[in-house]
């Protein structure tokens, strides 16, 4: 489903799109799917109700979809690691001040 066994660092785009797909364990067609199905396992869950709030004007799983976009996804990933791990949420305030547009 979701890899949260990579560390997620990138520095340009080519090395975005990598770690974008390598974490999704996908190809560029498969890659709309697969975050559908992050979304599915995890809207519910209040912290990240809280999050999608905070990504204004756009509904709840279009505001997922933006997470996973160059300037997000690096921290998006980190919070997903340890939510779908069920680990303390260390990174969840730092990304909620990011997406504080």
């Amino acid at each position: 489903m979701y890899n949260t066994d990579i560390v997620c660092i990138y520095t340009d785009l080519s090395t975005y799109q990598e770690m974008l797909l390598r974490i999704l364990d996908t190809d560029v067609d498969g890659m709309t799917a697969k975050i559908q199905v992050v979304y599915d396992s995890v809207h519910l869950d209040e912290r990240v109700q809280a999050l999608l709030h905070k990504v204004r004007g756009w509904n709840p799983e279009l505001s997922f979809y933006i997470l996973f976009s160059y300037e997000y996804f690096e921290h998006m990933h980190r919070f997903l690691c340890e939510l779908l791990t069920q680990r303390p949420l260390t990174n969840y305030d730092a990304l909620l001040d990011l997406v504080g547009i």
